[in-house]
């Protein structure tokens, strides 16, 4: 039960406190105790109801207005109950607010009573600058022609634009990486909007903005310089302007009217402008709309639209076009939080971040959950984020933001106890980036080898494969290895790392929305095409699975709780994560550990007939040919979270699985359904399949499962089945 609301009396006197900011009387008193005990965690009381929370707020306390702002972004109301702030102190001397709810009927019982986190680090750990003691940090404030940023009050405003100038110079002009992944040499979308060259003098004139836009065919019009690009959510697709077969005249002859546009188109193009680049390509205008020919044509381009543009400009918080990119903002939520302690050492300043800040504002940001934009993100060089709050950077080298806009590194600057086992970078570029150096004389390896590579700063648990992260003697086993590893076994372990890519950009992915079910693998395609030219050509990609890595990819499942009511062969063959509209998830094997499972299948062949490959028509159908072992199965009990219990005979006795199904509709396929053995590790683990009707040695997987407690009689007595046990099936 929420806690009765009660004016607060909670007063605060002055602009600011000894502490530096102003802070209201619970705030300085975490911070007298945090001076004045050496307690690694400490509670204190703090607002008894959201009232008080909201009147310290609005008189100024820094530190309530991130509580605050937080809890009305989450729409929590006036649900607030007993709440205390926990203070622990990690490594490095990083701090860290909890604001902990003691009730156990609160809505927030999902983050385990946990509400939100602010964290602080010394500033000299930060980028930070005169006082960063980081080399990175140093060199990359090199070039800043202003070092002393104040975010105004909203994004829309040339202050801020000025400082993704910066970015984007900074990035092309210093950081060798970024510089690497570039593709070499001139390339440019079929057509590109040219939004002009405006002078200095006149980009801040908002009659000289309203200038309309050209529509060109770069074949005819070879562009004079680079281009950008636009991420952008549709919203109703009846309300975006679009280039049609019956528009598409007009607009080369007569350009677009810039009143014509949709604000985020308007707000991109006036970014554009300042940025100093001519060209920007938007989906709806640079693709013919309804016209399959041009779309199938288009449509295999995709990864070279975003790798060779100069920037990605995405509208992370806007859910349609009218939204915009830029919006207004309390700047005192965007500035750097400075508080100054007393220490052993004398008095030090301690810069405190709301840790959720890129989680919210870009990760779970209504853009960042639409499938197609997953690859516009992971294969543009660089990322303007413009997000509800502040503008965000983002590149294979570094992220920014306003309040941090030197560097963002959140784990190495607040979370040191991580940095070791974290790879930072939020797409495929480092393991592309290895690869081009171990092609130069620069080889060398600088990733964690194990890592399962994670999204930044959304701080997943970082694990290796199935073991712990405590198993530091393999860790070092397998650091000593690549250290004595040659250019080739280096290449090999790389290319290992681009499969774990794949598995988590396809979990990240299957959470995402799309409008047309039957896009689901064409969403994806600009990055399975990437990754088939960095292979050069040595695997095979068949919707949505890479033929080597079949005993990982075979064995996808639904995340626990979240099956559907039917799954979708239109969208993916039955054997494929893609006929699911579940969020999906792998069990994959850390890097050094392939060795330690026996597959149980052989392939004998695949044919993709759902991935649209050039101007081919996909037939919806994907056969793949496997022998295989195959078991009756007997349902033992259903239960109500998409899992059920099975018996197969294994010689003389039934053995118990535990399987997890691909959708609801599949129990009513449990008395004719065969259980297949995919592969043997410390686990048995295999699919369930059931057979087509009226096409013998034909199947469909309807679920996974799994063998764990009590295996070692299942392993003893499959790993001694004779070849001649095997069948030859179609799974469809």
């Amino acid at each position: 039960m929420a806690s009765e609301l009660v004016p607060s009396h909670q007063e605060i006197s002055g602009s600011t406190t000894r502490f530096g900011p102003l802070l209201c009387d619970y705030c300085q008193k975490i911070f007298s105790l945090l001076e004045s005990q050496e307690a690694e965690q400490l509670k204190c009381d703090y607002h008894p109801t959201v009232c008080s929370l909201r009147d310290a707020a609005e008189s100024g306390c820094r530190i309530c207005l991130i509580y605050y702002d937080k809890w009305q972004r989450n729409d929590f109301g006036e649900l607030w109950g007993r709440r205390m702030i926990e203070v622990s102190r990690q490594r490095h001397s990083v701090i860290l607010l909890e604001l902990y709810s003691f009730e156990e009927r609160s809505a927030l019982v999902q983050w385990g009573g946990t509400f939100h986190i602010i964290a602080g680090a010394p500033h000299n750990h930060l980028a930070y600058p005169g006082s960063s003691r980081r080399e990175k940090v140093r060199k990359e404030l090199v070039g800043y022609r202003e070092q002393h940023y104040s975010p105004p009050n909203s994004t829309d405003s040339l202050q801020a634009w000025e400082l993704c100038r910066s970015w984007i110079e900074i990035c092309i002009k210093n950081h060798k990486d970024c510089r690497k992944l570039c593709p070499s040499g001139e390339w440019w979308p079929t057509r590109l909007l040219y939004v002009g060259n405006l002078s200095d003098d006149t980009l801040g004139d908002n009659n000289s903005s309203l200038i309309d836009v050209e529509l060109h065919e770069t074949r005819i019009k070879k562009p004079k310089g680079s281009y950008m690009t636009l991420s952008h959510c549709w919203g109703d697709p009846n309300k975006i302007p679009k280039l049609t077969m019956e528009t598409y005249e007009h607009r080369i002859k007569n350009g677009i009217s810039f009143r014509d546009l949709p604000k985020t188109f308007q707000d991109a193009i006036r970014l554009c402008r300042f940025l100093r680049s001519e060209y920007l390509w938007i989906d709806s205008l640079c693709i013919i709309q309804h016209s399959k020919e041009d779309w199938e044509r288009e449509s295999v381009t995709m990864a070279d639209v975003y790798r060779y543009s100069r920037c990605n400009i995405a509208a992370t918080a806007s859910r349609g076009p009218s939204e915009g990119c830029f919006h207004p903002r309390d700047p005192r939520l965007v500035s750097p939080l400075e508080i100054t302690l007393d220490t052993k050492e004398g008095k030090e300043k301690y810069l405190f971040l709301d840790n959720d800040m890129w989680n919210s504002d870009v990760e779970e940001a209504p853009l960042n959950k639409r499938a197609w934009v997953q690859q516009e993100r992971l294969l543009a060089p660089r990322q303007i984020h413009c997000g509800r709050q502040q503008l965000f950077w983002e590149c294979p080298e570094t992220s920014k933001c306003e309040t941090y806009p030197f560097i963002l590194d959140f784990e190495v600057e607040f979370m040191p106890q991580y940095q070791d086992f974290t790879v930072k970078p939020p797409s495929l570029s480092p393991t592309f980036l290895e690869l081009s150096r171990l092609g130069s004389s620069e080889a060398r390896h600088n990733e964690s080898p194990n890592c399962r590579f994670c999204y930044k700063h959304t701080h997943r648990d970082i694990h290796y494969g199935e073991y712990a992260v405590e198993d530091m003697s393999r860790i070092e086993e397998i650091y000593a290895s690549l250290e004595r590893a040659t250019r080739d076994e280096l290449v090999a372990h790389m290319r290992r790392h681009i499969y774990q890519d794949w598995t988590n950009i396809v979990e990240h992915y299957s959470k995402c929305a799309l409008s047309v079910k039957t896009d689901k693998l064409v969403a994806i395609s600009a990055i399975s095409s990437r990754i088939w030219d960095t292979l050069e050509g040595t695997d095979e990609y068949v919707a949505g699975m890479w033929r080597s890595q079949l005993l990982s990819h075979l064995l996808w499942r639904p995340v626990s709780g979240k099956s559907i009511d039917e799954s979708s062969y239109k969208t993916g063959p039955s054997w494929s994560w893609a006929s699911s509209d579940a969020e999906i998830s792998f069990r994959v094997f850390g890097i050094g550990w392939e060795s330690e499972y026996a597959s149980m299948i052989d392939v004998l062949s695949m044919y993709d007939g759902h991935t649209i490959n050039g101007t081919n028509e996909p037939t919806l159908e994907s056969p793949i040919e496997l022998r295989c072992y195959l078991y009756q199965t007997r349902p033992l009990k259903e239960t109500n979270e998409g899992y059920a219990e099975f018996y197969i005979t294994a010689g003389k006795e039934e053995v118990e699985l535990t399987v997890t199904e691909d959708s609801k509709a599949c129990t009513k396929y449990w008395d004719h359904a065969f259980a297949i053995p995919i592969r043997i590790s410390d686990t048995v683990e295999g699919i369930i399949v059931k057979p087509c009707e009226g096409r013998p040695g034909y199947y469909r997987r309807i679920a996974c499962w799994l063998k764990m407690l009590g295996r070692e009689r299942l392993v003893e007595y499959m790993g001694s089945r004779p070849d001649e046990e095997r069948v030859t099936i179609t799974l469809i």
